[in-house]
């Protein structure tokens, strides 16, 4: 940037309006040399900022005499003054951009002889279509899009199509990019009603406070279900209306696989739990004393009653003022001298034997 933008009210300008604002902005020397563009010029007029790095701003105009009058308009601009221009600019891909455009004259800093500003519109909406928003286009925006690991999509908050997305998202669902931009989020979603009733909270939170997160489920591709969880975040105009969503989604996909395998085991541990309450509860003692002739010791015997009653051998130690390595070891010799492998089967073993266990 030049020392024109040292000047303390140029700085607020560019600080506040060059990176966020819808028109196309360019700021130039004397001579007309291109200093700065803003995002939305650049998309626009289809350049990089280091492309239009010193060219002049005259040679866009498409006509001879436009050029002219560009030309003579800068050089009569005094300090502050501002003059209106409507011309043809062209594109490098040499698209014709009818633009309405304000010519605003700078003051010099530091001995150099000042420039001016140019602000404008496009006229037409062939030439609006030819670049995105400039809220699109702020540095906040971009750094989620393109800086973001998790899937990123920019989404229009009224017809929800995607106007852009990272290839994180791409990835995750197994579409290209192009097949998503332009598209619905209904394809990404499990039915209709769901996209309507996820659409319908979301816009709910954003109207409160401008972000929305819940834990959904979508579809891949290849009908796939993935559990993601999705944060919103609502950029909004001058107005105060809604102009893009910004959607990030975490894949929790596997962090639920694990919760419903853990939530099954425990569902079965619950059911093998009351299965051997059953089993107990129907024991037929016999004899003075149950446990002759099974060759237990009066210890694994003791041990053997309180895992028919369901105490972990943390408690049993407890109890007995073993250690609980001790407890372990005495129903390691039990598993392998009856050949089972875990106490359920070893109480069920006994009650099959008809062994008392209280």
């Amino acid at each position: 940037m030049s020392d024109l933008a040292e000047k303390p009210g140029l700085d607020l300008i560019l600080d506040n309006v060059l990176d966020i604002c819808r028109s196309f902005i360019f700021l130039c020397n004397a001579g007309g040399a291109i200093e700065y563009a803003n995002p939305a010029a650049l998309k626009l007029f289809g350049r990089t900022e280091s492309a239009f790095e010193r060219d002049s701003f005259f040679e866009m105009a498409i006509s001879g005499k436009d050029r002219r009058l560009l030309h003579r308009t800068a050089l009569d601009l005094k300090a502050n003054e501002r003059k209106r221009l409507e011309m043809v600019l062209h594109s490098v891909e040499g698209l014709h951009v009818p633009a309405s455009m304000v010519l605003c004259g700078i003051d010099g800093a530091k001995g150099n002889e000042g420039g001016f500003l140019v602000i404008g519109d496009p006229m037409e909406a062939i030439a609006a279509t030819s670049y995105v928003s400039s809220i699109a286009s702020n540095n906040l925006v971009i750094r989620m899009l393109h800086g973001c690991v998790d899937p990123v999509f920019l989404i229009d908050p009224k017809t929800r199509i995607v106007r852009d997305c990272n290839p994180a998202a791409a990835a995750l669902f197994g579409w290209s990019r192009s097949e998503l931009i332009g598209a619905s989020l209904l394809k990404l979603y499990p039915s209709e009603e769901a996209f309507r009733a996820i659409g319908k909270r979301i816009a709910e939170s954003e109207s409160r406070s401008g972000i929305h997160e819940e834990e959904i489920s979508l579809n891949g591709r290849d009908g796939s279900a993935i559990s993601c969880k999705l944060t919103t975040l609502c950029i909004f105009g001058p107005k105060g209306e809604a102009e893009l969503r910004v959607a990030i989604l975490h894949d929790i996909t596997e962090a639920r696989v694990r919760e419903d395998m853990l939530a099954r085991l425990a569902t079965r541990t619950t059911e093998l739990a009351a299965e051997l309450t059953q089993l107990t509860k129907r024991q037929v003692p016999i004899g003075k004393d149950s446990f002759d002739g099974m060759g237990f010791t009066e210890r694994q015997a003791q041990l053997a009653r309180f895992a028919a009653i369901g105490m972990t051998s943390k408690e049993i130690a407890f109890r007995l003022g073993l250690s609980e390595s001790t407890v372990k070891n005495h129903f390691s010799a039990m598993f392998r001298k009856f050949g089972v492998s875990s106490r359920i089967e070893l109480v069920a073993l006994l009650l099959e034997r008809h062994i008392r266990l209280k």
